[in-house]
C-alpha cells in the first residue's frame, strides 16, 4: 500500500474574544481560535495604514490570512441584486468577503458584523495618498437600496464569498481528559478541511468517533464500498495522521491513494512536468496554502503529476508525494492536463 504523506496541521493563534456567530462545542471553555481574533489581529496590524496594492487586494489578503486559503478556492459563492441589500445581514457571516459591482466599478470588503440597520466592514478605501485600511460602518434601508453607499452600486450586485473553513475556525473548543474536542481538534490543533477521496485496504476497517483509537469505533468500512470522501485531516497527540470521513475518523494506516489490488480500477496516467519560474518550489501536505511545507523542489526538476485540484497539482518525486501550485509547473511535450477536481463549489 502506498503510504500517505504525513501532515502537520497548523496551530492557530489563541484568542480572548468570541464572535456572536461562533457555535459552542460541548461545555463552555476559554476560546482558543476564532475567525474574529484572526481578523482583529490583521486589522490591528494595518489600521489607518496605506495598503498600496488597492482595495480588492487588501480584502483578498485579509480573507486569506483569516481562513488560510484564497477567496476563490474552498469557498461558496452567492450573488444578489443590490435592491436586496436589506437582507444582507441574514446572508453573511464574520470574515466573508463581499464584492460590490456595477459595470466595471468593483469594491471589496470583509465583514465584521451586520444587522437589520447596516454593516461594519474591514476595507481599504481610496484616500488622498493611497488606499487606507479602516473599519467602516455602512447603513442601509430595506426599501431604499439607492441610498446604500450613496447609490454607487444602485442597480448592481453583491457577491458573497464564504470559506468552508469557517465552522472549524470560528469555534469554541472544549476538550476531554485526553485533550480532544468533539469537533476533532486536539489541544489547540484544529482539523484542516480537505476535499479528496481515499480508499480503505482491508475489510472491517474501524471508524472512530474522534481521531484517536481510545475514542471507540463507531462503524466499519470495506474496500468493496469504494472510495471514502475525506473532509478534514489532523495530526493527533500520538503524531498520527487521521482523516475524517462521512462516518467518522480513520487512521492513515488503513487508507491509500488507490483502490485495493483486489478491486479493478482504471490505470492512472502519470503526466510529467518541470518546475519553472521559481528557484525552490514549496511542496505542501495538501492542496491549500495553510498546510505545512514538507519539502522544496529546485527549478528545472522533472516531476510526475497524478492529479489536478483547482490551481494545484498532486505530484510524485523522489518516492514522495505532495502538492504544488500548478502555475510553477510547465507540462512537458506530449503531456496533457491531469483530470481536474473542482473544490470551489
Amino acid at each position: 500500500m502506498k503510504k500517505l504523506l504525513k501532515k502537520t496541521v497548523a496551530v492557530l493563534t489563541a484568542v480572548s474574544a468570541i464572535s456572536i456567530y461562533a457555535p459552542v462545542c460541548a461545555s463552555a471553555a476559554a476560546p482558543l481560535t476564532t475567525v474574529e481574533s484572526n481578523a482583529e489581529n490583521i486589522y490591528s496590524k494595518w489600521a489607518k495604514n496605506i495598503y498600496s496594492d488597492g482595495n480588492a487586494a487588501f480584502a483578498q489578503y485579509m480573507f486569506k490570512e483569516i481562513f488560510g486559503h484564497e477567496y476563490n478556492v474552498n469557498t461558496t459563492k452567492t450573488s444578489f441584486a443590490i435592491n436586496n441589500i436589506g437582507n444582507f445581514y441574514s446572508r453573511v457571516k464574520l470574515g466573508d468577503l463581499v464584492e460590490f459591482k456595477k459595470g466595471t466599478d468593483v469594491y471589496s470588503v470583509v465583514v465584521k458584523s451586520a444587522d437589520q440597520k447596516g454593516m461594519t466592514v474591514y476595507e481599504a478605501y481610496d484616500g488622498n495618498n493611497g488606499y487606507i485600511v479602516a473599519l467602516t460602518e455602512y447603513d442601509y434601508e430595506k426599501d431604499k437600496p439607492e441610498r446604500f453607499m450613496d447609490g454607487r452600486f444602485n442597480g448592481g450586485t453583491y457577491t458573497i464569498y464564504h470559506s468552508k473553513n469557517y465552522d472549524v475556525l470560528n469555534h469554541l473548543h472544549s476538550y476531554n481528559l485526553d485533550g480532544y474536542c468533539s469537533c476533532g481538534a486536539y489541544n489547540g490543533h484544529v482539523p484542516v478541511p480537505v476535499n479528496d477521496k481515499l480508499y480503505v485496504q482491508k475489510r472491517n476497517t474501524p471508524v472512530y468517533k474522534l481521531p484517536y483509537s481510545k475514542s471507540g469505533a463507531v462503524a466499519h468500512l470495506d474496500p468493496s464500498q469504494g472510495g471514502e470522501n475525506i473532509t478534514a485531516a489532523i495530526v493527533n497527540g500520538d503524531n498520527e495522521l487521521w482523516y475524517k470521513t462521512d462516518k467518522g475518523w480513520v487512521n492513515e494506516k488503513y487508507l491509500s491513494l488507490t483502490m485495493s489490488t483486489s478491486i479493478t480500477q482504471p490505470k492512472t496516467e502519470v503526466i510529467k512536468g518541470v518546475v519553472y519560474g521559481i528557484e525552490k518550489l514549496p511542496v505542501r501536505a495538501s492542496n491549500n496554502s495553510s498546510y505545512t511545507i514538507t519539502d522544496y523542489i529546485p527549478e528545472g526538476t522533472v516531476i510526475n503529476i497524478t492529479k489536478k485540484l483547482n490551481s494545484w497539482y498532486k505530484i510524485e518525486f523522489d518516492s514522495k508525494t505532495g502538492y504544488v501550485e500548478s502555475r510553477f509547473v510547465e507540462l512537458l511535450e506530449n503531456s496533457t492536463a491531469a483530470e481536474n477536481t473542482t473544490e470551489n463549489k
